[in-house]
């Protein structure tokens, strides 16, 4: 049972250090930095015909409306590789960890949480 889950922490850890090592080169890509400079201007665009255009009817109330959802589209877009980026982290680290607790010997993992509070054997202390 032991080498199972070993065996399944590794394969968790590769798959995080993978999407990792996958989303990092993404955002250092020129390619990316190309695509996010277009979307943040196309964002600004359309916050600035929010802000700057006055409302005269409900269909340009409407059409607003529908600005403010595509900027937060695109911002959903522009934040998906850094928050993939951090979950992948964070996944490697867990991973990591477990793996570490994985291969303490037993006994020292018992050990550390066997014992009374005041440090005395069970069975009573010396002074009984």
């Amino acid at each position: 049972m032991k080498d199972e889950r070993k065996e399944e922490l590794e394969g968790e850890l590769q798959r995080a250090a993978n999407d990792e090592h996958v989303w990092k080169t993404f955002m250092e890509h020129s390619g990316w930095a190309k695509l996010s400079a277009f979307l943040k201007e196309q964002m600004d665009l359309r916050k600035q015909a929010v802000v700057l255009t006055p409302i005269n009817s409900v269909g340009q109330a409407f059409s607003q409306e529908f600005y403010k959802g595509e900027c937060q589209g695109i911002s959903t877009a522009l934040e998906t590789p850094r928050a993939q980026l951090e979950m992948a982290q964070m996944e490697r680290r867990i991973a990591t960890k477990s793996l570490e607790i994985e291969d303490e010997p037993e006994d020292e993992v018992a050990s550390e949480f066997a014992g009374r509070l005041d440090g005395n054997p069970f069975g009573g202390s010396a002074s009984e």
